[in-house]
């Protein structure tokens, strides 16, 4: 039931091990997770999913775009590109 924290907690356990403790959060690079399951994930009909982190503000409902030091540090557009997680 709870294979989603497991992800989350292995790709970020795979972060800190790889990090110096002076290194800046710009220079994590993106952890790709990809899992291939023998059970039901979940309630789908599918049998290869995407998923990625988007932030939508809960009150006026708009997506959290990064700034222009944000887009030029990490080297992308959108918050999105900087979380990604794949599950297949």
């Amino acid at each position: 039931m709870d294979y989603l924290q497991r992800i989350l907690y292995a790709s970020t356990k795979a972060i800190s091990e790889h990090m110096k403790e002076s290194d800046s959060y710009s220079k994590v690079t993106k952890i790709i997770s990809i899992s291939i399951l023998y059970f039901d994930f979940g309630d789908g009909d599918d049998y290869i999913y995407k998923g990625t982190t988007n932030f939508i503000g809960l009150h006026n409902h708009t997506q959290l775009k990064l700034n222009e030091k944000q887009k030029e540090l990490y080297k992308v557009r959108q918050v999105l590109k900087i979380f990604i997680l794949s599950i297949i």
